[in-house]
């Protein structure tokens, strides 16, 4: 019969708690940012090979569009850049996409906008895009490194670049409508 020592629980409780802040602190410009399972769909993804820090450069990537075409992240300098992680299975996403379009429509020639599915097959996301597109370009994060260092954990999740790829912001989760704008930095 194995015996726990009486405070060994607690810890291990509070060192659970403290990588569950860690990863919800992570969030855009330092603050707090409490997460409910209702406003995202988590994923499970690799250790990230770099870390993110807002105010430093972004990590760049190497990814192919749905054509085969592979992006990286300096093309899109000159311009703030908005990375978008998705999956099809998103609910949150499919609640977001009205107002993304409609922001795409109107900001488009002021922000790059890019989505970035995660980890799912070609021919999935090529089908979902020809029934229900989204209206930027998309690029494949296959193996979720890509997602993993910009400490992707559920889906929907933004980041935002400045034109000089310094990462402004992150935000996890649904982002309602009348926050879309601030977060793109577009008022």
């Amino acid at each position: 019969m194995i015996f726990v020592k009486t405070w060994a629980v607690p810890i291990l409780i509070a060192a659970l708690l403290g990588i569950g802040v860690w990863f919800v602190f992570i969030g855009g410009q330092g603050s707090l940012r409490v997460i409910s399972e209702e406003q995202f769909t988590p994923v499970v993804l690799p250790k990230p090979a770099q870390a993110v820090k807002i105010g430093a450069p972004a990590p760049d990537f190497s990814l192919p569009d749905l054509d085969g075409k592979t992006h990286t992240l300096a093309e899109f300098r000159g311009k703030k850049t908005f990375l978008y992680f998705w999956t099809t299975t998103c609910t949150f996403c499919a609640k977001e996409k009205p107002f993304l379009e409609k922001i795409y429509r109107e900001a488009g020639d002021k922000i790059n906008f890019v989505g970035i599915d995660i980890q799912e097959p070609l021919s999935l996301v090529r089908s979902y895009q020809q029934k229900t597109p989204y209206p930027f370009l998309i690029l494949l994060d296959k193996d979720g490194m890509v997602s993993a260092n910009y400490f992707t954990i559920g889906t929907p999740h933004h980041a935002l670049i400045d034109e000089n790829g310094i990462l402004l912001d992150i935000r996890r989760g649904f982002v309602p409508e009348d926050q879309f704008k601030k977060f793109l930095r577009l008022e």
